[in-house]
């Protein structure tokens, strides 16, 4: 299983509904800011983090293919002397 740091989004909304209570005064927005920053800043890590995982898959998936590729011809190349 992989590591997430998504979980961190809760905190920074609760950090976003704090600011939103100290700017507007009301206790209310301040709830209903952190909720929705949370929710918000939960999904976005999350996408950025499945996107970076599939980029590196990809690379990863890349690099065997080519070092496969580079073993092959060696071999080739040796069974040719």
């Amino acid at each position: 299983m992989r590591k997430t740091y998504a979980y961190n989004g809760i905190t920074l909304g609760i950090l976003f509904g704090i600011a939103a209570w100290a700017a507007t005064s009301n206790g209310a927005v301040g709830i209903a800011v952190a909720v929705a920053g949370s929710v918000i800043c939960f999904i976005v890590i999350r996408a950025i983090e499945n996107a970076i995982y599939k980029g590196a898959e990809k690379a990863g998936e890349a690099i065997t293919r080519k070092l496969d590729e580079s073993h092959k011809n060696k071999t080739q190349g040796q069974a040719h002397d």
